[in-house]
């Protein structure tokens, strides 16, 4: 089969016209890398998710997507956890153990997504807010007038600061307020 006159069929051909060229090859067409050995990497791999996508992306020449245990949307959504509620009714807004919460902000062309995250001990994670912030985020409007919204706002202000437990709150303070002079120092005010 190598020895085979071959031509390239562009999938693109109005790219060839702005100057793009671009290949998409597996280790098959290689001169340097035996089928046999591509295929025994494969069936070596087969029952290792982690190591079959690396045959997936390097000889393979192909995207992995990890589809994870779950068959459909229903069954994620099944597994949600309910934080419950207060005595008053009103639902809790973070589960107990959470000690910090972090936000993500992934900036867009055309928007801002956001996530509250709330991380307790030993590496455990919970999914506070979810959500996005419509606009263009290089104009300054976008960033003056749209800030996270209540509910991510909420979630922060209802984080307990409870010394834990055996911790010297002096230790504590010292940190929190190492915390409060980096945040005024990225903010351009060092008087605090």
């Amino acid at each position: 089969m190598r020895k085979q006159p071959a031509k390239w069929i562009a999938d693109n051909p109005d790219a060839y016209k702005k100057g793009v060229r671009s290949f998409w090859l597996n280790a098959f067409s290689s001169p340097w890398t035996p089928w046999e050995k591509i295929v025994l990497k494969f069936l070596d791999a087969k029952d290792d998710p982690q190591r079959l996508k690396v045959v997936y992306n390097t000889l393979l020449g192909q995207l992995w997507e990890d589809r994870g245990d779950l068959e459909d949307e229903d069954t994620m959504l099944a597994r949600r956890e309910d934080y419950g509620t207060r005595p008053d009714g009103t639902p809790v807004e973070l589960p107990d153990g959470v000690l910090v919460l972090t936000c993500g902000v992934d900036t867009q062309d055309n928007r801002r997504e956001y996530e509250v995250v709330g991380h307790g001990k030993y590496g455990e994670t919970w999914g506070i807010v979810k959500g996005y912030i419509m606009g263009r985020p290089d104009t300054p409007e976008v960033w003056a007038s749209a800030s996270l919204p209540s509910r991510a706002r909420a979630a922060t202000a209802s984080l307990r600061l409870a010394p834990e437990q055996g911790a010297d709150p002096r230790q504590q303070a010292d940190h929190l307020l190492a915390l409060h002079h980096r945040r005024r120092r990225r903010q351009g005010d060092d008087h605090g």
